[in-house]
């Protein structure tokens, strides 16, 4: 399991990666269509590992996936790159699995400034 903390919805908030994390994301994007998952799948992820968090820990989940899709939205290439590198990192378990099986790829997209 991979863990990182960043300071998200006004406050630090833990991530965590897991085969659970896996399963939710997963689970989330069963009914989506490729734009689809290309336009929610890095929202989808945080949202998680959020949740996944929040879980392992007890704690309340204070957030919807509204609110973490706004809070994704401002994050900086840099944080998203490294929320993306826990995540790759968490799936080593997936050496094990058949090539069909394997771990899901996402793609970090550059955020265009529009105004």
């Amino acid at each position: 399991m991979s863990y990182i903390q960043i300071e998200i919805g006004g406050k630090q908030r833990g991530l965590k990666f897991s085969q659970g994390t896996l399963i939710l994301f997963q689970d989330s994007i069963k009914s989506y269509d490729e734009a689809e998952i290309k336009a929610f799948a890095s929202h989808k992820l945080v949202w998680a590992a959020l949740k996944t968090n929040s879980i392992i820990k007890g704690e309340e989940v204070d957030f919807s996936f509204a609110d973490v899709f706004d809070w994704v939205e401002g994050l900086s290439e840099e944080v998203l790159l490294k929320i993306h590198a826990a995540f790759n990192e968490s799936q080593g378990f997936a050496k094990d699995l058949p090539e069909d099986k394997k771990k899901v790829k996402i793609k970090t997209t550059k955020k265009a400034v529009t105004g």
